[in-house]
């Protein structure tokens, strides 16, 4: 695809898929990273279908950002947690607490 394709592309949805990434859930700045990763994906893959209908060719997109999305909360999910054995212990002692009812 070239860039001048890609630009009108990104211009006539960039905010229509921003909008869609945020109603699934993603906050403003994911929201933002997603976008761009949707355009990239578009711009890296094989030639845009020739679509004559913008709702497809919107629809299309929503469905390449839905995907970016999923990868996005598989990666946070999966991804391991750093946790200090000071704040552990903290943690504990509270739970303790709660627990007895101090």
């Amino acid at each position: 695809m070239d860039q001048e394709r890609l630009e009108e592309l990104v211009l006539a949805h960039q905010a229509e898929i921003y909008r869609y990434v945020r109603y699934l859930g993603a906050d403003p700045a994911t929201a933002a990273d997603l976008v761009q990763d949707t355009f990239l994906a578009v711009f890296q893959g094989a030639d845009l279908p020739d679509f004559a209908n913008v709702r497809a060719r919107a629809a299309w997109l929503r469905e390449i950002a839905r995907l970016r999305f999923l990868m996005f909360c598989r990666r946070r999910r999966t991804s391991p947690v750093d946790v200090s054995s000071e704040r552990l212990e903290q943690a504990v002692v509270v739970g303790v607490a709660l627990h007895l009812g101090e």
